[in-house]
This record gives C-alpha cells, sequence and structure tokens, in this order.
C-alpha cells in the first residue's frame, strides 16, 4: 500500500494554515469589538455564507466517513435521509426558527428559562455541554483513526495537529473565523469527495460498471422492510432521520447562534431552503462514494481480508492504497476528511463558549464587563478545544462505527432536549415540572435502550461480500466463506423479548426519547398541574392560527395586525445590512 507523499502533506498543510490564516485575520480585524460581535458576528452576514457553514456543520468528518460506510455495508437505502433533511429545513424555517428569533437570543438554552424557569434552562445547558463534548469527540476520533489505520499517521499526531489549529482559529476569530472557514471547508469537502468518485469511476470502467456490480451485491435495492430490528430500510433512514436532524438542529447552540443572530429571520429562511439543495447533492456525493468504493472492492472486501478494522476505513484505505501514485490527490483527501472535522468543531467550539457565557458566567456575575466577557468566551473556547482533544482518546473503546456513536449521543441527550422545546412551544399550558420529569424519563430510558444494545448485541444484517479474489479460506472469525467467495454475517442472535427490543436500530433512539419524553412531560403537566396560557410571552409559543390562516386562499384570509415588536426588530437588522 501506498503511502503519503510529500505532496499530499503539502496539500494538508496549506487546508490547515488557510483556516489559521481567517482566523488570524478576523481575530486582528475584531479587536475592539463587542462580544456579540465575537459570539453571532453582529447580525450581518450574507444568506450564502450561512447556509454554506450550515452544509459544512451537517456534514462533518462523521458523515462524510460514516454514509460512505453505511451504503457500503448496508446498502442505497441511507438515500431516503434526504426526507429528513427536508423535513428538517422546512420545519425549522417556519416552526423553531421564528420562535427563536422572537426570543433574541444567543443561547437557545435562554428559551428554556422564558418558558419554563431557570432550573429547566440548567437540565438544558448541561445536556447540550455533555452532547456536544462527546459529539466534537467522535468527530475528531472518526478521520484520526482513519488516517492512522490505513495511511500511518500516528492518531496522536491527527487528533493533536486537527483539535490545535481549530481551537486556535476559533479562539482569536469568532464567529466570523467560523462561517468563512466552514465555506472553505466545504468547497474542500466536495471537491475532494468529487475526485474520489471520478477517480474510481474511471477505475472500475464507467458509471454503467459501478451500478452493474453494486446491484449485483444488492447495494442498489431498497430494502422495505418494516421490521425495527432491520438497520438497512427506507422507513428507518427515512422516519428516524427526521427525528435525529429535527432535534440536532433545533437543540444546537450552532443553528441558534448562527443562523438566527447571525443575519435577519428572511436570510435565515433562504438559507434553510436553499440548503435542501446541498444536503441533497451532498447525501447523493457521499452515497455514490459508497457504490463505488464496493464496486471497486467487490471481489475483495478489505475488512474481511483484515486489511481495514472497521468499515468506516474503507474510503480513506482505498484513496491512499489506489490513488496513493497520483500525487496530492491522498492530500486533498486527507484535507477534505479533516476539513469535515475541523467544520464541525469550530462550530461546536463557538457554541459551547456562548453557553458558558450565557447560562453559566452570566448568572454569577450579570454586570460583567463587555471587554471580559469576550475574555471569558475566548478562554471557554480554548479550554473545550483542549477537553474534547483529551476525550477523542478515550473514544478508541467505543468499538462500533462512527455514524452510530454519533447518532446514539444525540438519541440519548439531544432528544430530551429537543422535545422540552417543542413541549414548550406546542403547549401552552405546559410547566416546569412537566419539563423536568420528560426530559429526565427521556433521558434516561433512551440511554437503557441503548446501553442494552451493548449488553444484547443485535444483528445489524450487513449485506454479503466477496474475498474471492483475497485469498482461498473455509473460515474467517464469525463469517462463513461459500464457494463463490461470498462472505455472510454469522451470528446467532438472544432470542430473548428484552434483547429484541435492544435490538431496535440506532436511528430510533430519537424518535424513542422524544416520544417519551414529550409524551411524559405532556401527561405530568395534564395530571399534576397546569400553566397560566395569559401569562406567557405570546412570542415563546407556536402560533396555530397564523398557521391556519396561511393554508387559506388569500381571500378569505384575515392578515393578522403587524405589532410594534415585529417592526422593531426587522428595521434593526435591516439597519445592519
Amino acid at each position: 500500500m501506498a503511502g503519503l507523499s510529500v505532496w499530499d502533506y503539502v496539500v494538508f498543510g496549506v487546508m490547515l494554515i488557510s483556516s489559521s490564516i481567517i482566523g488570524i485575520y478576523y481575530g486582528c480585524k475584531a479587536k475592539g469589538r463587542s462580544t456579540k460581535e465575537y459570539l453571532i458576528a453582529g447580525g450581518s452576514m450574507h444568506w450564502f455564507p450561512i447556509s454554506m457553514s450550515l452544509l459544512a456543520s451537517f456534514f462533518s468528518a462523521v458523515g462524510l466517513m460514516g454514509i460512505p460506510a453505511e451504503v457500503y455495508t448496508y446498502g442505497v437505502s441511507f438515500i431516503f435521509h434526504v426526507i429528513g433533511f427536508t423535513t428538517t429545513m422546512i420545519l425549522a424555517a417556519h416552526v423553531y426558527a421564528p420562535i427563536f428569533y422572537k426570543s433574541r437570543i444567543t443561547s437557545a438554552n435562554e428559551y428554556l428559562e422564558m418558558r419554563f424557569s431557570s432550573g429547566v434552562r440548567l437540565l438544558g445547558c448541561i445536556l447540550l455541554i455533555l452532547q456536544y463534548v462527546l459529539y466534537l469527540s467522535v468527530v475528531l476520533f472518526a478521520p484520526s483513526l482513519a488516517l492512522e489505520a490505513v495511511a500511518g499517521v500516528p492518531l496522536a499526531t491527527s487528533v493533536l495537529a486537527t483539535g490545535l489549529v481549530c481551537t486556535f482559529y476559533t479562539t482569536l476569530g469568532g464567529m466570523k473565523a467560523v462561517i468563512w472557514t466552514d465555506v472553505l471547508q466545504a468547497a474542500i469537502m466536495t471537491v475532494g469527495m468529487v475526485t474520489v468518485i471520478v477517480f474510481g469511476v474511471s477505475e472500475v470502467g464507467g458509471l454503467g460498471n459501478v451500478m452493474e456490480i453494486a446491484a449485483r451485491g444488492k447495494r442498489t435495492v431498497l430494502n422495505w422492510d418494516p421490521d425495527p430490528t432491520v438497520r438497512s430500510t427506507v422507513w428507518t433512514y427515512g422516519i428516524g432521520g427526521m427525528f435525529a436532524l429535527l432535534q440536532n438542529w433545533t437543540t444546537s447552540q450552532v443553528s441558534v447562534q448562527r443562523f438566527l443572530s447571525a443575519a435577519s429571520l428572511q436570510h435565515v429562511k433562504k438559507a434553510l431552503y436553499i440548503n435542501i439543495i446541498y444536503l441533497i447533492i451532498a447525501a447523493f456525493i457521499c452515497c455514490s462514494a459508497g457504490l463505488v468504493a464496493f464496486a471497486v472492492f467487490a471481489d475483495c472486501d478489505p475488512r474481511s481480508a483484515r486489511l481495514i478494522a472497521s468499515n468506516d476505513q474503507v474510503i480513506p484505505y482505498y484513496v491512499v492504497s489506489r490513488l496513493g501514485r497520483f500525487p496530492g490527490v491522498s492530500g486533498l483527501f486527507m484535507a477534505c476528511l479533516l476539513s469535515g472535522a475541523l467544520s464541525t468543531l469550530s462550530s461546536g467550539l463557538n457554541s459551547l463558549a456562548a453557553v458558558t457565557l450565557e447560562d453559566i458566567v452570566k448568572r454569577i456575575k450579570p454586570d460583567i464587563k463587555d471587554g471580559t466577557a469576550t475574555l471569558v468566551t475566548k478562554v471557554a473556547a480554548c479550554m473545550y478545544g483542549v477537553l474534547v482533544v483529551c476525550m477523542t482518546f478515550a473514544m478508541s473503546y467505543a468499538g462500533t462505527m462512527v455514524l452510530q456513536l454519533a447518532v446514539t449521543i444525540f438519541g440519548v441527550l439531544a432528544s430530551p432536549q429537543f422535545a422540552m422545546f417543542t413541549l414548550g412551544m406546542l403547549i401552552p399550558r405546559a410547566t416546569s415540572v412537566g419539563a423536568y420529569v420528560g426530559t429526565a424519563t427521556g433521558a434516561l430510558s433512551t440511554a437503557w435502550l441503548a446501553g442494552g444494545a451493548l449488553i444484547f448485541r443485535p444483528d445489524k444484517k450487513p449485506l454479503p461480500v466477496s474475498v474471492y479474489k483475497c485469498w482461498s479460506n473455509s473460515t474467517m472469525g464469525n463469517f462463513t466463506t461459500w464457494e463463490s467467495g461470498i462472505v455472510q454475517n454469522k451470528m446467532m442472535l438472544n432470542s430473548s423479548p428484552t434483547a429484541k427490543f435492544h435490538a431496535i436500530s440506532y436511528m430510533y433512539y430519537s424518535v424513542f426519547g422524544i416520544i417519551v419524553t414529550f409524551g411524559v412531560g405532556l401527561l405530568v403537566t395534564l395530571l399534576c398541574s397546569h400553566g397560566d396560557p395569559e401569562k406567557i410571552n405570546p412570542d415563546l409559543l407556536y402560533d396555530y392560527k397564523s398557521a391556519l390562516r396561511s393554508c387559506l386562499p388569500k381571500c378569505c384570509r384575515r392578515e393578522k395586525k403587524r405589532d410594534f415588536y415585529d417592526s422593531e426588530l426587522e428595521m434593526e437588522h435591516f439597519a445592519k445590512m
């Protein structure tokens, strides 16, 4: 297997240096500016960089490695994840974004205090910090592990290089540096993945051959099996993906800060709708990469041949082993992979810094000076960066595919928080007691569901692969080799009801957590206490009347009068543009 050349390291180095330069530029430019300028870019960003930044955040290194690995292992049913993308953006634009926007908040947890109580806000803060520290550790760990296994780059080297560079430019440049480096990294990710696909299609002999080989391997067959224990189904990726992505967007401080504070509401909605197109294109690119990788290794599965430890490594292995002879190509892909990590890391660190300031520091010292607040956020971003780097080394004990690990983290910690927001927005009589009990029940029950899968190992039902051109061997571990060279998973299942329950696909963890949290919260509200909707600011609630009115023909509508508060907000943002 070819290693990385000098040109590969040059290409990779240029990407890291460019990201650092952007941070230095905005760090010098922002000297003397306010904390608001540092955290939320002063509300003056155009919709294009915002939409590109959203794309970069959704498609982290986890997506760039995880999606092709999912398609390689389970088939093309993952493409129905685009249902989740589309639904998420529409609901975010018309339900959640307007409420967050009217609340004029920097941290989404501020909404929880305005709607419920300071205790609920603290609970949301704890959940968010936990989920982001763990998730960002996965984001940094994924490409580092792959590069160590297939390119010989030491894990410590890639973790430290990526983590420190990201911490540096995020700490120095603030939100504007985060957004513009995301734009750069989104471009690098796109070019890198397209390059992999083009070279792969050329090696196999054309797109027609790719599809023919993938069809023989059953990778192009859509699986409509409704059984929730079957991972590779249209229902799993469509419905489960919708809930997973919606909770990710809503509870993410990244979205609240960047999209609702860095631009006007109309720009936010435009960016979200434009991003549907970006996300669908990106999903097709990643799925295509998975099909191309399967076509290339159709007769010699590298994992079965023990050339890689996990299917997460199949794309990096292909790039280094087959494209290493082209100077700079492996470096371009490495830059692509780590760009995905950098974009999500920078957004997450900026968000965690804002949460620390708004939800913790300002509660202890409400009269903190602006200059001191800016310094606190920079120190917080730096400290979280160091913590994430340290936690990354612990992820080597996770023992599962990175996409599953990331979605599981959000399912356990983000789904209760999302349901808490939704309960407050949709149910006017919901109280803090219902929010407390519902969130605690949802988090604990989802953690129990996910933890049980570690004890009762489910059969994830991967599709068969071939080792026909690797070697002739009758048995390989838990696999049985047929005479044709086909390798089929041979796993004995526990038939107990408990084991079958824990065998549910990880894509349904978010669905389970949201339903339990919302249901218990609503039940507690109905049985124990009722809030008074008249005492709640209507801007914190979803406007059902306006939504129903918008569905009527124009001739039948009675337009709602615009109040002074709405007009004042629009004029304020118009003046900043």
